[in-house]
């Protein structure tokens, strides 16, 4: 299969960025020349997010009530979702007239031995995307937040994943697995300090966007795909359908790592193949073209393109042997 070329648009990125963005607008949140800045604040009460209002300044502080006895009396109270930390959006004026009047300061910024940072850059501050990540977390508990202090590179044993459905969509962060469990839990870091996990999710909900460094399992999915393939093309070569599970199973596949990234060359050529096989299988011919034609445009205009060539005949063979296997039956496929 020679390589071709297509129109390759930038549109679903472009719809993600601006989906990213309206989380904060449509929670009210005006952010031109403004950035988020973290309080950590001792038996936070809801009170003293007055101080920051009073000054312009626009505060996140989720809250959830809880039923007390008081007095013989049963009453509502509420509280702060996220134990002693307050987010704050400002400019650096507000901050600066607010340590004047309260006395209340920003977290300092983590800082290696010898650095130094000028008076506008020594607050903590979060970026949007970090914030909305957690607006959504917040969004999911009922209750009190958990949180946690991750390990230097702990959390790289997990994949990098993004929730495609449910109260977290639009959610990026670190997949947790717990054992036995089949639904998983995602971290979600919001400074270098600290994260938060969500509660459990399904895995039908989530879609891979790179596999972990340290765990990498890449070449053990793509086995066990290539095992679900070849079943398949042997079942419509002895003029049978595909059953339900072979269909769901291609189905899964191709949703949960439609967005896989972080990939050498030759596994990206690999994932391609498996992907192109699956769309034929299932009937998607257009779907399968289009995929083929977009990674030989990528590899066109890959900046590395000669390191792409080099290594190109072992994903040509890959890509050739797969595509050929299908399309030799593809007229049996219904």
């Amino acid at each position: 299969m020679k390589m071709k070329s297509s129109t390759f648009t930038y549109s679903q990125h472009v719809e993600k960025v601006q989906a990213t963005a309206d989380v904060a607008k449509r929670l009210g949140y005006r952010e031109e020349g403004k950035l988020w800045y973290v309080y950590r604040i001792p038996y936070l009460k809801i009170s003293v997010k007055e101080c920051f209002e009073d000054v312009g300044m626009q505060v996140y502080l989720p809250t959830y009530f809880v039923e007390r006895i008081r007095n013989g009396r049963m009453i509502k109270e509420e509280k702060p979702k996220i134990l002693n930390y307050l987010f704050v959006l400002a400019d650096i004026e507000q901050i600066n007239s607010l340590i004047a009047i309260e006395n209340l300061r920003p977290m300092y910024r983590h800082r290696c031995e010898g650095e130094i940072f000028n008076e506008r850059d020594k607050w903590q501050t979060i970026p949007s995307k970090q914030m909305y990540s957690l607006m959504i977390v917040a969004q999911g508990y009922e209750g009190e937040m958990e949180f946690c202090v991750p390990e230097s590179q702990k959390l790289e044993r997990g994949d990098k994943v993004r929730v495609v459905a449910g109260q977290y969509n639009g959610l990026e962060g670190v997949l947790i697995k717990s054992q036995g469990c089949k639904d998983g839990r995602i971290y979600v870091g919001i400074t270098n300090g600290f994260g938060t996990f969500t509660t459990a999710i399904s895995e039908n909900c989530v879609k891979v966007l790179e596999f972990s460094s340290e765990t990498n399992h890449f070449f053990r999915k793509i086995e066990a795909v290539e095992k679900l393939h070849t079943q398949a093309i042997e079942r419509i070569k002895t003029g049978k359908e595909l059953n339900d599970e072979m269909k769901s199973s291609l189905k899964s596949f191709l949703f949960r790592y439609s967005e896989l990234g972080g990939l050498t060359h030759v596994s990206k050529a690999k994932l391609t193949a498996c992907r192109y096989v699956a769309m034929r299988l299932l009937g998607r011919h257009q779907d399968a073209e289009a995929c083929m034609n977009n990674f030989f445009t990528e590899v066109e205009n890959d900046k590395n393109r000669r390191r792409a060539l080099k290594r190109w005949p072992t994903a040509q063979k890959y890509i050739d042997k797969w595509v050929q296997a299908v399309d030799a039956v593809w007229s049996q496929m219904i």
